[in-house]
């Protein structure tokens, strides 16, 4: 490409880039009409280090991009209005959902490779596969929790609960234990 039509094609860049509140580094690799990125650009570093489950707004800083929650949302708001067929979607806001779809994937196949993994752990680890099933299936495996209710309330026992928590009460019963102390017959 000669220096002209490079020069055109990164203002065509630039121009989009501010348009739409984005960073350049959202094009740079981007494929149009597969909505993936080349290996090694900032996007699809950005992807391969949140499948390798790394939290998505550190991989974003890594690779430069500063504001991914929000080119997420913009992103997401795109999305709501456009057919699920990227030929009908309007070449300006696809890279914007062509991101959420790959971030989502890459965090969907991490997902998927971590359970796959605890899974076949847990085949050899019964403490594992116990916490798994729990997490899992928890209405059927989670470890239960045993609930001691008495079947009737002994009113003697509750009447004298009451007397002894009560201040009053209970410098009442003193005095009245040691009236019978000092009243009973010497041995």
């Amino acid at each position: 490409m000669n220096a002209e039509l490079q020069a055109a094609a990164q203002a065509k860049v630039v121009a989009w880039a501010d348009t739409h509140g984005a960073p350049v580094k959202l094009l740079v690799g981007w494929d149009p009409d597969s909505g993936t990125w080349a290996p090694g650009s900032p996007v699809a570093t950005l992807i391969g280090l949140v499948q390798e489950a790394n939290f998505p707004t550190v991989a974003a800083r890594l690779v430069g991009i500063y504001n991914l929650a929000g080119l997420l949302a913009k992103g997401n708001e795109y999305m709501q209005d456009q057919p699920e067929e990227r030929s009908f979607i309007p070449v300006d806001v696809r890279p914007f959902i062509d991101l959420v779809r790959e971030m989502d994937k890459a965090e969907a196949l991490c997902e998927v490779s971590i359970v796959r993994n605890v899974r076949k752990a847990a085949n050899n680890d019964a403490k594992l596969g116990l916490a798994f099933l729990a997490r899992r299936w928890g209405g059927r495996w989670r470890e239960q929790q045993t609930i001691f209710t008495s079947e009737g309330v002994d009113e003697r026992d509750k009447a004298i609960s009451e007397a002894i928590t009560d201040p009053n009460t209970a410098l009442a019963l003193a005095a009245i234990g040691h009236k019978i102390e000092d009243s009973a017959p010497a041995d």
